[in-house]
């Protein structure tokens, strides 16, 4: 998987309609606006974020990586994180994972937008 962010704070998570999540990050050394990850067409989402400390503050995530799947990797990763439902191998798939002590949150979906803020 490639690394495409490193060492930033997630800031809000958006359901923009029943299938396009967004995912704002700020940047860790002085918390301005710094990236925004639109993924569209969300087959799955597995996700765990410890609130123990509240939610007040913006989570810092150590690594966002991303990964296009081949077409053998699609129903394995489908498998893996227990999507029960038919999967067409006709489209193209994304695996993204936010990662950190705090939250581990990963997706597939149909394709995604980086954007900077």
């Amino acid at each position: 998987m490639d690394i495409i962010m490193q060492n930033v704070n997630l800031s809000k998570i958006s359901i923009l309609d029943n299938v396009t999540m967004e995912f704002e990050f700020l940047n860790s050394y002085d918390g301005a606006n710094y990236k925004k990850i639109i993924c569209n067409s969300v087959w799955k989402l597995s996700s765990e974020i410890d609130l123990s400390m509240g939610n007040e503050f913006p989570i810092f995530v150590c690594d966002v990586r991303l990964r296009k799947l081949e077409k053998g990797d699609v129903k394995p990763v489908f498998v893996y994180y227990g999507f029960g439902l038919k999967v067409s191998e006709l489209k193209e798939y994304y695996l993204l994972c936010i990662e950190s002590g705090e939250v581990s949150i990963s997706l597939i979906c149909e394709s995604i937008e980086v954007n900077d803020i």
